[in-house]
């Protein structure tokens, strides 16, 4: 099997005939057939039917097979070091194959496992190519540092912290803080630089027994990335070719012209202001009046293609398998312009071994060039709060209309940004060599090698005709922005292995080590002074120059680590790991943390009361694991005293001045995990459950602690014995409805119900997050003013306050309200009829989140010049007695009484929905056509991904947000085939 156990009882027949054997205890044969051209079949119960030219089947050969994809628990688990059956796992983990991955249209990996499994949320914070995801396993466990899954692509170590410069901003994709609906930084996604088409399958590794292996790394779970290998048999080529379109799924019904300057005329009455000022130029007349433009249709309703092309070579003898991939994918926007994020890859791996089959080599590599070129913003927020009677964005020569009135200008052009360019070239290269030998029955040694480089270059043009006169001419407003950024990484892991059959059970034992470094670099300048546009991409041609930001990084990590298994008579588990890791990041005298975990199973179906007593039970194994892991995701240096250069100079010398005081005694974050599991099968594994629930403690929190002034810095980062606490109910449930020769039915469910708190914060009332955190409460909480609604008798907003409703409370009156996740998770169903296949799934999240922007509706907004608003908003207070959701409108907003909105609870709402997240329907063409084609394998398909959206949330999209670009509809159509 794929865990290199020999199978007994495999039916070994010769294709078309009665002659056939079975393998003995060692998986052995013995078939005498008619020519080397016989094919010959090897057939198990709970795995896929192999069959092979008997000519490449010569004595000594190993025929591996593959588990059955409706018998789940014959699946083989990947644990990074280690494979074991999902039958014999004490863990739990996840798994995503490449038929998943493949059918969603998505230049992201990481983007096509979103609901797709229990404990595993996924957040785009945008819809345009290449943004960035927030990605949690069992939620959020650190208050203040890092929280993200270790992520290993094919043994080596692949850094989820985005290249793109925060010194930049990076454009629409930048590293800047944004108010979206989970509060989620931006950025360019690193798996960006990563091929889909490239992918086997991605396991997602969450409880203590499967990640406590890779110690402080594991602490927020591990995601294993395995990439294709080449396959014993005749040289294959497969070709596959996609183009579609996307577009944006939702718009908001905004105020037309009419409706929206009714409101802007009665907030001027409100305000008492009986003439029209100068600078109301939507009233005065300098705009015209008649306009009335959907500015959703102009700046984000354009059309989005899509371009998909792979070609892969794979093929090899029993002793020495290959497999060359390359691929073209491009993407381009919704916005007015030509934007995309195109991509070229290649990927390669060369497997042998040698004729006794004790020396094994394993040699991948893959590279990816991307390029991103977006505008510096995203256009959604404009195409929402861009008035309806707007002026027209171009002048008669074709250049951006500013509406001059007495040479200055009356609105903000939203297509400035099309003129300011954001480039990002991204060059990513994964390398592994494996090299193993079997010195004895049973005992192996073993070395991985892996080297990473990630680099991007970045470039933030800004010329001077995406400003208004009289800027445009101006050669100091030209600017443009370069940044450089590195990140390599290389990792050495030896081990060593031995199994061993003992009595009825089976002894594994692994050690290992693993030896690590990482050097990070960044380089950042701004140049400005350009003579001309057309000058602008040469930083030669720039006047001026200055540094904008650099930073040079070392981290090394080194680590022991041991594994033992038992398994007794296939029915009672144990699992047990340790790991000592060192880190750079924490001083001499904290860099060492031990960590470790065990886990235990029992298969109760083996007992012969059950299969008496419950034959319709064909599978039942309870299973339990307890382990603690560290955590190191924090910066660099933390715990040394440093220094900054001053700038500007004194007396022309660049001195030095403290930015750091030292604290080289804190330490880990200190993780600990507790998970009991149930896993059922009924009715010869038609149906087949897994019920989890678990429990995390990270404690030992790395804070910022306040420091008075007089030592001369404001805070300082430690050790604080706050506890943060995640507890979660998974359930996964896949079941194969109907089964018949011509037609299948299969389905596959999963729903998590997650719980975050923050059990103890001592001191938490004198340090930095007393206005971010309530001790009993979720991270993800948002101290606002709990709003009461709008007085009847003046229109004001009122709120509540330890002495009464007011309109101007104070943070004494804020509570704690809640904003996140309640429940979520995916269901797949799988329809076969002869030659067609037809895939849906749905991703469904329960949550609340921030519901509020300049386009809700809120009082605060009403009336503002050249900011529209949705038609909720018509339902306005405009008299005495009126008892409506929305005050009055007024052009003070940000002064008292006004400005409060957006801060009370009033701006949380429902965020829930129900996407039909992929679509994915195929014809494979008859075996008589394929054969007149020479072919071995060819279909046609559509896919569709982010097809519809159910949700009553009030902004864009629940997802990304209330103005940010949601998620894209696309559909595409496609061709594969197998020569």
């Amino acid at each position: 099997d794929e865990t290199g156990q020999p199978m007994s009882g495999v039916t070994v027949g010769e294709k078309g005939t009665k002659n056939a054997t079975a393998t003995d205890s060692k998986g052995k044969f013995s078939l005498n057939v008619a020519s080397d051209n016989s094919v010959v079949s090897f057939s198990y119960i709970g795995y896929e039917t192999q069959e092979v030219a008997a000519k490449y089947i010569p004595s000594g050969s190993v025929i591996t097979l593959k588990a059955a994809e409706n018998n789940l628990r014959e699946v083989v688990v990947n644990k990074g070091y280690y494979n074991e059956r999902q039958e014999l796992s004490t863990g739990d983990v996840g798994i995503v194959n490449a038929k998943e991955i493949e059918e969603q249209p998505v230049s992201d990996p990481i983007q096509a496992l979103e609901g797709r499994v229990a404990g595993l949320y996924i957040t785009q914070t945008s819809g345009m190519p290449g943004s960035y995801a927030k990605i949690q396993i069992n939620g959020q466990n650190s208050i203040a540092n890092g929280n993200n899954p270790l992520y290993i692509i094919d043994g080596v170590p692949f850094s989820s912290t985005s290249l793109t410069s925060t010194t930049l901003g990076g454009g629409a994709l930048g590293n800047t803080f944004s108010t979206t609906t989970q509060n989620l930084g931006g950025g360019m996604s690193p798996f960006n630089a990563l091929n889909p088409d490239d992918i086997e399958s991605i396991e997602v590794l969450k409880d203590a027994d499967a990640t406590a292996i890779y110690g402080s790394r594991g602490a927020n779970g591990v995601i294993l990335i395995t990439t294709k290998k080449g396959k014993a048999g005749n040289t294959k080529v497969d070709v596959d070719l996609s183009q579609g379109d996307g577009q944006v799924t939702r718009t908001m019904d905004l105020l037309n012209t009419q409706q929206y300057l009714q409101i802007r005329r009665q907030a001027y009455a409100n305000d008492g202001i009986t003439t029209i000022p100068a600078n109301a130029y939507d009233l005065n007349g300098d705009w015209n009046i008649n306009n009335n433009t959907d500015w959703q249709k102009v700046l984000i309703g354009n059309t989005a293609h899509y371009t998909n092309a792979q070609l892969s070579v794979s093929g090899g003898n029993e002793n020495t398998q290959f497999y060359v991939g390359g691929g073209f994918n491009r993407q381009t926007t919704v916005f007015p312009g030509d934007y995309d994020d195109a991509k070229g890859s290649l990927n390669f791996s060369l497997t042998h071994s040698s004729a006794d089959k004790r020396f094994q080599l394993t040699l991948s590599a893959g590279y990816v060039n991307d390029n991103n070129n977006l505008p510096q913003t995203d256009l959604t927020s404009q195409a929402l709060e861009l008035a309806p009677d707007a002026p027209a964005l171009y002048n008669a020569n074709g250049s951006l209309n500013w509406q001059l009135v007495g040479g200055a200008q009356t609105f903000s052009n939203p297509l400035y940004a099309t003129l300011r360019n954001a480039n990002a070239v991204t060059n990513n290269l994964i390398s592994n060599l494996q090299l193993s030998y079997r010195i004895l029955p049973g005992l192996q040694v073993k070395s991985s090698f892996g080297y990473t480089d990630d680099r991007m270059n970045q470039t933030i043009q800004t010329p001077a005709d995406s400003y208004a006169p009289p800027n445009n001419t101006n050669p100091a407003d030209r600017s443009n922005y370069f940044a450089r950024s590195e990140n390599t990484t290389w990792i050495i892991e030896p081990q060593i292995s031995y199994d061993k059959k003992i009595a009825k059970g089976a002894l594994s034992v692994l050690v290992g080590s693993t030896i690590q470094q990482n050097v990070a670099n960044t380089f950042a300048e701004r140049t400005s002074g350009y003579s001309s546009d057309v000058l602008i991409a040469n930083p030669l041609n720039a006047s001026t120059t200055s540094l904008a930001g650099y930073n040079n990084t070392l981290y090394r990590y080194n680590a022991i680590y041991g594994r033992i298994g038992y398994t007794w008579d296939d029915e009672y588990l144990l699992n047990v790991t340790a790991r000592r890791d060192g880190s750079s990041r924490f001083g001499p005298a904290t860099q060492w943390g031990n960590f470790g975990a065990v886990g235990a199973g029992w298969i109760f179906t083996r007992e012969q009361t059950i299969k008496d007593n419950l034959p319709w039970l064909s599978f039942g194994k309870l299973r339990g694991s307890y382990g603690i892991t560290g955590n190191d995701q924090i910066a660099d240096y933390q715990y040394l005293s440093t220094y900054s250069t001053n700038s500007p100079t004194y007396g022309g010398e660049t001195g030095l001045y403290p930015t750091r005081i030292a604290n080289p005694n804190y330490g880990w974050e200190v993780d600990k995990k507790l998970e009991g599991g149930l896993e059922l099968s009924f009715l010869n594994d038609r149906i087949n459950l897994s019920a989890d629930y678990y429990r995390e403690r990270s404690a030992n929190q790395l804070v910022v602690y306040p420091l008075p002034l007089i030592t001369g810095f404001s805070s300082v980062e430690v050790n604080l014995p706050a506890v943060v606490q995640n507890t979660a109910a998974e359930f996964t449930l896949n079941t194969v409805n109907i089964k018949s020769s011509g037609f299948k039915w299969s389905s596959s469910f999963n729903l998590t119900i997650p719980r975050n708190e923050l059990v103890s914060y001592p001191g938490l009332a004198a340090s930095t997050y007393k206005n971010t955190y309530v001790i009993g409460q979720p991270l993800s909480i948002r101290k606002e003013y709990h709003f009461l609604g709008v007085n009847p008798s003046n229109g004001i907003d009122e709120y509540a306050s330890s002495t009464g409703p007011t309109d101007a409370p104070t943070s004494t009156d804020e509570i704690p309200v809640f904003a996140g996740q309640k429940f979520y998770g995916g269901l797949q169903n799988s329809f076969q009829y002869k030659n067609f296949q037809l895939d849906v799934f749905f991703q469904f999240v329960k949550q609340t989140a921030l519901n509020y922007n300049y386009v809700t509706g809120g009082s605060d907004v009403l009336g503002l010049v050249n900011f529209n608003v949705p038609t909720a908003s018509l339902n306005y207070w405009q008299k005495p007695g009126n008892i409506v959701p929305y005050g009055k409108a007024s052009t003070n907003y940000g002064s008292d009484p006004y400005g409060e909105y957006p801060y009370s609870d009033a701006a949380v709402g429902d965020a829930s929905y129900i996407r039909l997240k992929n679509l994915a329907l195929s014809y494979t063409l008859p075996k008589s056509w394929q054969q007149a084609m020479h072919l071995q394998n060819a279909r046609i398909y559509m896919q569709a991904q982010n097809l519809l959206t159910f949700t009553n949330y009030f902004g864009m999209d629940p997802e990304t947000g209330y103005n940010g670009l949601p998620p894209l509809r696309m559909i595409t159509f496609g061709i594969h085939a197998s020569l």
